[in-house]
């Protein structure tokens, strides 16, 4: 059985099922806390088999020298520019979840045009 650890608080509960139901283990950071520093990456990424990380988790060198379990990194984003370039040159696969954000893209987008058209940024 393969171990998850998801950074992200409010990640989705239905996804967390699913990969429960593949024979993944699933932690979830709890709601409330402070989200894992350098130091707390780095035991992350000894422990734990899969990381799944937002944008606010800075995957250094340091935390990549670290790595002893890790078989798969996952960013909850397009981007990956807060992960280390080691990653990429190491036999670790890091997926991007493109589109995992397009919902709230979409509100904020449909906000402006409606901030536009009554405007609210003159006022």
């Amino acid at each position: 059985m393969f171990r998850a650890y998801i950074t992200v608080p409010d990640f989705d509960p239905h996804i967390v099922e699913l990969l429960n139901s593949h024979d993944i283990s699933v932690t979830v950071h709890p709601e409330g806390m402070e989200r894992p520093g350098e130091i707390e990456l780095c035991g992350l990424v000894a422990d734990y088999d899969i990381l799944i990380i937002g944008v606010k988790e800075k995957m250094s060198k340091t935390v990549f020298d670290s790595v002893d379990e890790l078989k798969i990194l996952g960013t909850l984003s397009v981007g990956t520019d807060h992960i280390s370039d080691e990653f990429f040159s190491s036999s670790i696969p890091v997926i991007n979840i493109a589109g995992y954000n397009a919902l709230s893209v979409a509100e904020f987008i449909f906000g402006q045009i409606l901030s536009l058209y009554k405007g609210i940024w003159s006022s």
